[in-house]
């Protein structure tokens, strides 16, 4: 470019904008790219302003292009013809654009634009705005003063061609030459009809008719984008700019025209790369969402939307906030803040979105700056949804709430405190475990039908206010009552049910969950909570596990009362309750029972009333007792006024059948005085059926466990046998072939070797015989239990190698010990690290090549407290997943008939003795087991 058409720092720009602040943020961005802005805001002061001063180019914004706007652009546009006029704006019609361009605007820049497209737009208008200047001077100038003017023209980088108004060229400059291919001689007199296509010759001609006959003129002072045609008839694109000048009644005409061709190419390529960006954009997974630092989004793509659940035109140009959880806003908020503040804040983030239908998404994205010249001017958002995995991740951690809060209500209730105590313990317990805002219980007046508030925690902890006494079915509090449903939102904005919108909205409360407590379908209380985040499933889950707890609280509590105040007590209480209720007096007569109680125990409440207890529901035993106790625990509390709580003992119906039974006998107190006892009870027939199922299914789990190990064992210990007896065999038949011959040494060996064969074979038989006592032991439920006593680590090795010896001699493998001796006694179950070693070196032995070895050595640890035993020989080694799968039920056996349990039994062992044990294998090198095991282990 030609340093002649640069534009330069300080030129004035006209800002037109009725928006004062976007004037003044305009004007700002372009003071400090180096320009002189002067903003107005009124279509008048833009035509007053332009009479006043030149100016470079016209900024105006007219937002929705409307009459008015397109009023103050056409002003404009008359009054100085050769200023560039740039129009911003909002509207997305491409036909108001491509008008507004035919009347001679320079440029429609659609809303949202970058800061960077503005400016190379502004340094175009400049551009064309000083060729303009230099059109109109060189015609004045080649007219008035030729030569000095035709060294500037014939220097310019542009081609600049001078007419007549009969559209004969008369003036020709090299750039010319280079951009059409004509020499000044060929066409300098010739028409300017040879340099255009033929279809614009019939304009142009009738175009300088007009002018000749009207003197209008359209394109003067002008920039326009036509095509040129050169020598050899290609067609080419080029901008021109047009001045005239009139000297002594004479018309020329100037044209500054500029190849557009590496431009244009350079536009379509990056057309080309935005539209291949664009549909990978729209094509990927990821959602993309670009805004501004002020959180406004200027772009999105289709996942964008989907991901927002919008169309694009509902989220772009306005804030991303809008779409957020209101804890999402804030933290997007206070990251955009430290971003404008030249901060660091981390990429990555997990944050919830709200859809129009009030639901929430969960997304996880990697949030990026975008810069330009070094300054950050907005950020670009990539993320997925991720409310799938956050929803599990969540339901897991409701999970372990729901746990720790049942537990912790437990704890509570069984606390001796009055009611309104135990509550309040327990809208604590929900505030910490299901992270509440604040927690209420509300117990009912069944006289007034009123909800009384009992317990409120978290951020309320007052009991008086308009929600302390609530009307059943008024309010979302009332209406689960009335309902006896529970109820959850994550809409508390917006839900009629919550008539304090400004005090949830002040709060930043968002969840609501309630959950009534009703008991044989009488409706007891309800219990609530607030949450600032939402809530799931589960929290109605967790609220409905320890509902039940919570109802029976207040029953038992109010129980109490009642039986406090015997002569109160009304047959309306009794016959709500579900478990057997009867009260008795000091002799042991029963005085009052509820239905429910009559009606386990097959009798009408009347026949219970006044009858003894003992001849009746609580019938002694032959030899006068209780189930072993002398006094009956029910009537123990008319002697010593405590509370008997027992489960198991039997309860005789009327027609003389009985049933095991919890119940727990109260005392009745009357102003200090001990008056009698109310008794509840409950069948528990079904739970011990149930519980003597599951015993029943453990024992058989457990009889199961053992006979897989002791087959194992059995089989194991049966290899020595059948080997010793094999070599035994072979040594009698050899001695007995050589006793004519024989002499008394090779007598004595023989014999000698006989013996330890026997008493191999004697001493596994004892150890099969052993294991099968186990089995029978198990079948009959009775459990062998450790018998742990001090034990030498050196003698239990002796023997395992003893029943070994002869197998090894058989695969041609020695066995070795070392520093067993060493070892202190320690405190352990000697058959069961028998039978732990014993395995270890059975499977170590068949997989030690002839001529190799097992060692079996001890070592203190260096505590003093432990000793460690190796196993180790020089076999064949294991593949991993042979020894990933060890000390495990799926463990495998390379053995030809093996089961694979030998190390899960050693696992066994070592588990009991409170130990450890690991394993090193190098294929075609060896295998090392090493067991750790205290000296001293801690019995209970």
């Amino acid at each position: 470019m030609s340093s002649s058409l640069s534009w330069k720092p300080g030129f004035p720009i006209l800002i037109v904008d009725d928006d004062a602040e976007r004037v003044l943020a305009t004007a700002d961005l372009l003071e400090h790219e180096g320009y002189t802005v002067e903003g107005i805001t009124t279509g008048n002061e833009s035509i007053t302003s332009l009479k006043q001063r030149d100016f470079g180019t016209v900024l105006l914004d007219v937002g929705v292009l409307d009459k008015n706007s397109l009023s103050i652009f056409h002003s404009l546009a008359q009054f100085h013809t050769h200023i560039p006029v740039i129009i911003l704006t909002d509207d997305d019609q491409s036909e108001d654009s491509i008008e507004l361009l035919r009347q001679g605007a320079f440029h429609v820049l659609r809303k949202p634009y970058t800061e960077s497209h503005l400016k190379v737009i502004i340094q175009r208008a400049f551009e064309v705005k000083s060729r303009r200047r230099i059109a109109a001077n060189t015609a004045r100038g080649l007219i008035a003063s030729g030569e000095r003017y035709r060294s500037i023209v014939e220097a310019a980088g542009d081609a600049i061609i001078l007419g007549d108004l009969e559209g004969t060229i008369l003036s020709w400059n090299k750039a010319a030459e280079r951009m059409f291919g004509y020499a000044a001689e060929e066409i300098v007199g010739n028409p300017l009809t040879l340099i255009m296509p033929a279809r614009y010759r019939q304009a142009h001609q009738q175009g300088l008719e007009r002018v000749r006959s009207t003197k209008e003129t359209r394109v003067v002072g002008k920039t326009v984008e036509l095509h040129g045609l050169k020598k050899g008839g290609e067609e080419f694109p080029i901008e021109l700019s047009l001045s005239c000048s009139v000297e002594t009644d004479e018309t020329f005409y100037c044209g500054i025209i500029r190849d557009l061709s590496e431009r244009k190419q350079a536009e379509r390529a990056l057309q080309q790369s935005e539209d291949r960006f664009q549909l990978t954009l729209d094509n990927i997974s990821d959602a993309v969402i670009y805004g501004d630092l002020s959180g406004v989004v200027l772009w999105t793509n289709q996942q964008g939307s989907i991901l927002l659940g919008r169309p694009s035109e509902e989220i772009v140009g306005r804030s991303l906030m809008e779409c957020l959880s209101p804890k999402a806003a804030v933290l997007a908020e206070s990251r955009l803040g430290r971003v404008r503040e030249g901060k660091a804040v981390p990429s990555r983030v997990e944050f919830e979105v709200i859809l129009p239908d009030g639901s929430l998404r969960w997304v996880d994205a990697n949030v990026t700056d975008v810069t330009e010249n070094k300054i950050v001017v907005g950020r670009l958002l990539v993320g997925r949804d991720i409310t799938e995995r956050k929803q599990g991740e969540l339901a897991l951690s409701d999970r372990n709430r729901i746990l720790a809060l049942d537990a912790e209500v437990g704890r509570v209730l069984n606390q001796n405190q009055e009611l309104r105590a135990l509550l309040q313990g327990c809208t604590e317990a929900l505030v910490q475990h299901l992270d509440a805002a604040f927690a209420r219980i509300w117990t009912l007046n069944s006289t007034e039908q009123i909800l009384e508030l009992q317990a409120s925690a978290g951020l309320y902890t007052h009991l008086n206010g308009s929600h302390s006494r609530v009307p059943v079915g008024h309010l979302k509090i009332g209406k689960i009552a009335s309902e006896r449903k529970p109820h959850l939102t994550n809409a508390v904005i917006g839900d009629p049910r919550v008539p304090e919108q400004e005090w949830a909205r002040r709060e930043g409360l968002i969840a609501f969950a309630g959950y009534p407590l009703v008991r044989n379908q009488e409706i007891i209380g309800v219990m609530a909570m607030f949450s600032r985040h939402p809530l799931t499933p589960f929290t109605l889950e967790s609220l409905g596990m320890v509902a039940d707890r919570i109802t029976t609280a207040i029953e038992r509590e109010i129980a109490k009362e009642a039986h406090l105040k015997v002569a109160r007590r009304s047959e309306q209480i009794l016959a709500s309750a579900g478990e057997g209720i009867y009260g008795l007096d000091l002799e042991c007569k029963i005085i009052f029972g509820n239905p429910a109680g009559a009606k386990v125990l097959g009798y009408e409440v009347e026949e219970l009333i006044g009858v003894s207890l003992h001849t009746s529901v609580h019938r002694p035993n032959s030899d006068d007792s209780f189930d072993g106790q002398a006094i009956c625990p029910m009537c123990a509390t008319l002697k010593d006024g405590i509370v008997h709580h027992v489960d198991g003992e039997m309860l005789w119906r009327k027609d003389g059948t009985r049933f095991p039974a919890e119940y727990t006998s109260t005392p009745i107190w009357d102003d200090g005085q001990l008056t009698g006892a109310v008794v509840t009870f409950r069948d528990v027939t079904e739970r011990n059926r149930i519980a003597k199922q599951l015993l029943e299914e453990a024992k058989l789990a457990e009889v199961t466990r053992v006979l897989g190990d002791i087959t194992h064992d059995i089989k194991n210990m049966l290899m020595p046998v059948l080997s010793g007896a094999s070599l035994l065999e072979e040594e009698l038949r050899e001695h007995f072939a050589s006793l004519p011959n024989g002499n008394p040494n090779q007598v004595e060996t023989s014999r000698v070797f006989a013996m330890d064969a026997i008493e191999l074979v004697i001493n596994n038989t004892r150890r099969i015989h052993d294991r099968v006592r186990e089995i029978a032991d198990t079948v009959k439920g009775v459990i062998s239990m450790p018998r742990f006593a001090p034990c030498q680590i050196s003698q239990i090795v002796k023997g395992v190698f003893g029943s070994l010896r002869l197998y090894g001699i058989e695969k041609g493998v020695s066995l070795h010990t070392q520093e067993l001796d060493s070892l202190p006694p320690i405190h352990a179950d000697e058959n069961r690290l028998f039978n732990a070693l014993y395995n270890l070196v059975n499977n170590a032995i068949p997989e030690t090549p002839v001529g190799g070895s097992v060692t079996v050595a001890g070592k203190v640890g260096t505590d003093n407290a432990t000793v460690m035993i190796s196993v180790s020989d020089t076999g064949i080694g294991m593949p991993p997943e042979i020894r990933d799968s060890l000390f495990t039920a799926e463990a495998i056996s390379r053995k030809v008939g093996g089961t694979g349990l030998g190390t899960k039994i050693v696992m066994d062992v070592v588990n009991t003795h409170g130990g450890t044990i690991s394993v090193e294998s190098e294929q075609g090198k060896g295998t090392t087991f090493t067991i750790r095991l205290p000296v001293n282990i801690k019995t209970s």
